[in-house]
């Protein structure tokens, strides 16, 4: 036997996540993740993260927090929900020579994206 766990999505989530995208997506983020790439290696310093860690990283966007993590040793996994901040993530990963290196993925079924957010745990 088998259970269908199958949602459906209300129609208002949807628009919402739409907007979201098409928020994210507007202007080049790369260029304001840049800049934002001090502060998220200042943060993470804060954090005991370190070989065999597992950091999940929630809106990862262009990956400025992933990739510090990913260089202290940690396992990383980093979703978002625009695909063209995955692609660039997945394109500095290649351009660094990690391609395989850190799970970056599309997040089908995010709600919003508010804040980021950054878990670990050993």
């Amino acid at each position: 036997m088998t259970t269908d766990t199958t949602v459906e999505t209300p129609a208002e989530i949807v628009e919402l996540k739409n907007r979201l995208k098409a928020s994210w997506s507007a202007g080049d983020y790369g260029v304001v993740a840049e800049n934002l790439q001090t502060s998220a290696e200042k943060f993470l310093s804060r954090i005991p993260i370190g070989k065999g860690s597992r950091v999940l990283d929630v809106a990862c966007g262009t990956g400025q927090v992933a990739f510090p993590a990913f260089k202290a040793g940690a396992h990383v996994t980093g979703f978002d929900i625009v695909p063209d901040l995955i692609e660039q993530a997945r394109h500095r990963a290649t351009q660094e020579k990690k391609p395989s290196a850190l799970t970056l993925a599309m997040l089908k079924h995010c709600l919003i994206r508010t804040m980021h957010l950054t878990w670990w745990c050993r």
